[in-house]
Parts: C-alpha cells; structure tokens; sequence
C-alpha cells in the first residue's frame, strides 16, 4: 500500500488528477497568492487537494507508473494496485480512516468519504518552498494626478519625406558605384597571392586571332606595351601574380609558357601584368576577358 501511495504522491505533483481504481480520485487545484485579513500574512501561491470519490474507473495510469518503476508487466501492477486499494478499503471500515501520504487524511463517516488536505504542499516543486510574509500595511496618501502633456505631432508634407528617402537610395547606390569603380591603388601590405591561379592549357594569342570589343590585346600589341612599360610602367596593369624576387616571377612566366606577360615592380614584389592600359575601364574589361584563364586577376594602376 504505501509503494502505491508513494505513485500517487509522485503523479500528482506532476498532474492535476490521479485515479485510485475503486476508491476515488485525487485533485490538485492551483492557489494564487492571497492576504489572510485576520493575521496579515501574505500566503504564497500554492496547490490545494481535494478527493472525489465518483472518479474510481481505471484509467490505467497508476499502474503503468508502477510497471514503469519496478519493471513489472502491466497487468501484474494492476493486480498490485487492486491489491493495495482492498487494503485501504480494509483499513477505512475498521479504523476509520487512513493517511495518503503527504496529500492529506481519507476518513469514512457513515458510508461517506471525507477527505481532508494536508496544511502544507510538499510535492509541488514550483511551490512548497515559498513562505508566508508579514504584511505591512501603509496609509495611502491622496496625491494629485501629475498632467503629462500631449506629445506634439509635426506632419510634414508627403512629397518631402518621399524625397528623403529617394534622396538615401541614391546616395547609397552612388557610394556603391564608386566602391565599384575605383581602381585599386595597392601598396605592399595589400598584394594578391603569390601563385597566379588559372585554369585550362595555356596558350599565346596570335595576330590571326581577332579579338573582339575590349577583348586581350594580340601579341604585337602586347609586345610593344611591354616595349613601352619597361621605359614607364605607368598604367592600369592586369595582375595574374606576385613573387618576391625578379627571378621567381621570369621563372614562372616560363612554367605558364606564356612570354606576353610582363614583370611590373610593385612595390618590393614582382607582379606578373597580362597587359597595361591607359584608363581602368580598358582594364577591368579585359580582366573580365581573363577570368577564364587567370582566375583572381585584379588591375593595380602603377604611377609615374
């Protein structure tokens, strides 16, 4: 009987209804806190209990909580059940009354249940651990209503607000267009990688094949560009790779079989330039050209 009241105990304090098959059931009610007028005492929010005896069906929790604890199959915690409510049946015609645990007393007066609850709630966690608190009562004084003014509402005109808010969206698409636009200027600490990346077989444009609007410049062109740089490498130029000595950078011209290229001193590095321009939109053009072969291509203009 008492491992059966201890699932009892534990149900509650989780549910708001536990069955006792063919003695009643249990309730929980929630309590909200409240000031007792006569001791004034604020009692905290709490859960009360309560037994009716009309809810004794068998819905099967209490003894799938038992089949659950003891590892027992369901119809074995039933027969434990049944036998535990015979016992509190047993108990209640010749004593009279028995305890349900921390819940409260069940008492049989004249074939009528009478349930009375525990003072204090020890199974609701969320609860039984608040206390009651002295209440301190104050006079209230009657004080005048401060007047808070209206705020002031200013309207504008549509057509001006309508214009602020064009007005940011240009502004904002102009910033981006110059951030897009700009060529780079790009000093020693900010230098693409020092390995070219590029893609597919490498090959040497020919003077037969024409290159079409801002296409890559041919071979002749590129080699008298090259002629012109080494006297002044002044220019927008389409970097394909950076080394740290003149060396590296003739050496690997070589591996990329490319003799075109041009070697451009930047900054204390040697760059790798698939060709030289005269305005950066020549040369962002062309970079585009050369994405397919040298990816990671970017224009450094180079000045006098």
């Amino acid at each position: 009987m008492n491992t059966v009241v201890r699932h009892i105990e534990y149900l509650i304090s989780r549910t708001d209804c536990v069955i006792i098959p063919g003695l009643g059931a249990v309730l929980a009610k929630y309590m909200g806190a409240e000031i007792a007028g006569d001791i004034m005492y604020m009692i905290p929010p709490r859960r009360t209990y309560s037994f009716n005896s009309q809810l004794s069906y068998n819905d099967g929790v209490l003894a799938s909580s038992i089949a659950r604890a003891e590892d027992i199959s369901y119809d074995a915690a039933n027969r434990k059940v049944a036998s535990a409510v015979e016992a509190m049946n047993m108990l209640l015609h010749t004593q009279g009354r028995i305890a349900l645990g921390h819940l409260g007393m069940l008492e049989l007066e004249a074939d009528t249940l009478r349930f009375t609850p525990s003072a204090d709630d020890r199974l609701s966690v969320s609860t039984m651990w608040l206390q009651p608190v002295k209440v301190r009562m104050t006079q209230r004084e009657d004080r005048q209503p401060s007047i808070i003014p209206a705020p002031i509402k200013r309207h504008g005109p549509k057509y001006f607000r309508r214009a602020m808010r064009v007005a940011a969206s240009l502004a904002a698409l102009i910033a981006v267009w110059l951030v897009a636009s700009t060529p780079l200027s790009v000093n020693d600490a900010t230098l693409a990688s020092l390995m070219p990346t590029f893609s597919g077989t490498a090959t040497t444009v020919t003077e037969q094949q024409q290159p079409t609007t801002l296409s890559i410049t041919t071979s002749r062109q590129i080699e008298a560009i090259d002629t012109d740089a080494r006297k002044s490498d002044a220019g927008f130029h389409i970097i394909v790779g950076t080394l740290a000595t003149e060396e590296a950078a003739i050496s690997q011209r070589e591996r990329l079989n490319d003799p075109t290229l041009m070697i451009v001193k930047t900054g204390r590095y040697y760059s790798l330039s698939a060709g030289v321009y005269c305005n950066a939109l020549d040369a962002y053009s062309a970079s585009a050209e050369l994405a397919g072969r040298y990816q990671g291509s970017w224009v450094y203009e180079k000045k006098q």
